[in-house]
């Protein structure tokens, strides 16, 4: 059974930050921000980082692909969980459904506001995504996006900030 610590954002920077990068890819998907003034960027490995797989006590089939960290200036932060896939977007939208899940309980209070979930895709998406993303927002509050090939992430940013909770 997984630790009861807090959010493990000093595990998330010891152990599973991409140094300097502010987009990932994978062939044909690529997801990221072109950082601009007075913002913060954090990039997280999560399914191919073994030392996180321990952390959770999950294997890397149950893990999205990467955390991302956005804040600028003194808006509220946002968590961006993405998993780049080829064709299999149920598949990613499970992925990213059980990260948000064993994540969620470690996370502060009001860190739990601002959650994105996307799955970039390389193929066709299922016709009833709409649905999928429907059922996602019912079940965990968090919005889904299902996106195609390079994916600016600032434009799935949250258009205003949170209230106080």
């Amino acid at each position: 059974m997984p630790s009861v610590n807090p959010m493990p954002f000093t595990f998330l920077l010891w152990h599973c930050l991409r140094p300097g990068e502010t987009s990932v890819g994978d062939g044909k998907v690529r997801a990221g921000f072109k950082r601009v003034n007075e913002e913060c960027v954090l990039v997280f490995d999560l399914d191919d980082n073994e030392d996180f797989r321990k952390e959770f006590a999950v294997d890397k089939e149950r893990v999205c692909d990467h955390l991302f960290f956005h804040k600028r200036g003194q808006g509220p932060a946002t968590l961006l969980f993405v998993e780049l896939k080829g064709a299999d977007v149920k598949h990613g939208i499970t992925q990213l459904r059980s990260t948000i899940e064993m994540m969620r309980p470690r996370l502060p209070k009001y860190a739990g506001r601002d959650l994105v979930a996307v799955v970039v895709k390389s193929g066709g998406a299922p016709r009833n995504v709409g649905d999928l993303c429907e059922d996602f927002w019912k079940a965990l509050a968090v919005r889904l996006h299902v996106k195609t090939g390079k994916v600016d992430l600032r434009s799935l940013l949250p258009r205003k900030p949170s209230a106080a909770k």
